[in-house]
């Protein structure tokens, strides 16, 4: 096992300098190279780093002695980055959305297989408290038989009022349909159903409204209007090969409440959260058939105990160090600690880049599928046959 983990990190915005703050709090991680393409470096930043800057900067990064390179970028540099990275013997670690493009998707696999280095995506939902507890449950069977799952991304960043932020997710945004962030939804989901494990994803439809708000937004910043590609709100129904159901919802420019819920059904129960709520299937009595039954939320003494009893073993372990280390409630910082912790350690991280590619596919399939009339358009199987 290894003393420390030795990180580089690209890109200084918002992430990028979250993760300057927070990967010093994980045991054994050492952060020892920082690049940001855009302008030189305060060094104030962190102490004993080498720094690097300009376009290509992340280049020279990569030559570095590293065990990890840890991309902050904007989209459109995590993939280069990240295949130089592997190209150059280290390990990467991509914030989402890791890729874009079903052809930078297989980059990431190909790239990973020839190398044998690790390459996984940032996906800090995966480690949120309700997230882990709704997997702990499924894993103890308390759900039965999963059959659906639903969650979303609804957050306006790019309605009428909003300020602009985040340009180049902005153009991106302008020029495609779909669903182009999926992976906040997906990548929880996909770890609860066993996606990749004992089962995959099979084929989807998608469909979305008009653009109303986001055309409004567009207007309101001197943007091309249209250009305006994107709906206000995106559905995607996904068919596992299990015969599961997921259902996505991608919203960034219209009215709502600002949330992921999750919903998990079970044959003998189910998970709703924001608020959260549980329900298992009551006990029958043979004697009172053919009675229906009908499902009722645990009360709130209940669901303290349910959440209790069934917090995940992490959450459990890491979780009051957690929630004073980032701010997303602590997911940020035990995504990191798990990821250090197997690098460290020499195994296999919780995710790897068949999991990256398969949430982040679902980007170009859903606009081919909006695209086209709502047609169902096959998922690839990225792993190995």
């Amino acid at each position: 096992m290894k003393d420390f983990l030795r990180i580089g990190i690209v890109g200084l915005g918002a992430r990028g300098m979250d993760a300057v703050k927070r990967l010093p709090l994980v045991p054994g991680a050492q952060i020892v190279a920082i690049c940001d393409p855009a302008s030189p470096i305060p060094r104030v930043i962190t102490p004993n780093c080498a720094f690097f800057y300009g376009a290509e900067g992340y280049k020279a990064l990569c030559q570095q002695d590293l065990d990890l390179v840890y991309i902050a970028t904007d989209w459109a540099h995590h993939v280069p980055v990240a295949l130089e990275a592997m190209e150059c013997g280290k390990a990467a670690a991509i914030e989402v959305p890791a890729a874009l493009t079903l052809e930078d998707c297989w980059r990431l696999v190909e790239t990973s297989e020839k190398t044998g280095l690790p390459c996984v995506q940032l996906e800090n939902c995966i480690y949120g408290e309700t997230e882990m507890l709704a997997q702990n449950l499924a894993e103890h069977g308390l759900f039965g038989n999963l059959v659906h799952a639903e969650s979303a991304y609804i957050h306006r960043l790019f309605g009428p009022g909003c300020a602009l932020a985040e340009p180049w997710r902005v153009n991106w945004n302008l020029e495609h349909r779909g669903n182009q962030y999926v992976t906040h939804a997906l990548g929880p989901v996909c770890r609860i159903l066993g996606i990749g494990r004992d089962d995959a994803l099979d084929y989807l439809v998608s469909l979305e409204c008009d653009s109303f708000d986001f055309k409004a937004f567009a207007r309101e910043q001197n943007l091309t209007t249209s250009a305006a590609s994107m709906g206000d709100h995106n559905i995607t129904l996904i068919r596992t090969r299990k015969g599961r159901t997921i259902l996505l919802r991608h919203d960034v420019s219209s009215i709502r409440q600002r949330g992921r819920f999750l919903h998990i059904q079970g044959e003998k129960g189910i998970f709703l959260d924001e608020p959260l709520r549980i329900a298992f299937e009551p006990q029958r009595n043979p004697a009172d058939l053919p009675k229906i039954y009908e499902i009722e939320w645990q009360k709130p003494d209940e669901l303290a105990a349910t959440r209790t009893k069934y917090m995940h073993p992490l959450w459990r372990e890491h979780g009051a160090v957690a929630k004073t280390a980032d701010k997303h409630g602590g997911m940020d910082y035990l995504m990191d600690l798990r990821l250090v912790d197997a690098l460290r350690k020499g195994i296999p991280p919780d995710t790897d880049v068949y999991d990256l590619a398969e949430t982040c596919s679902i980007a170009e399939i859903s606009e081919r599928s909006v695209s086209s009339r709502s047609t169902s358009i096959p998922i690839p199987s990225f792993r190995q046959q």
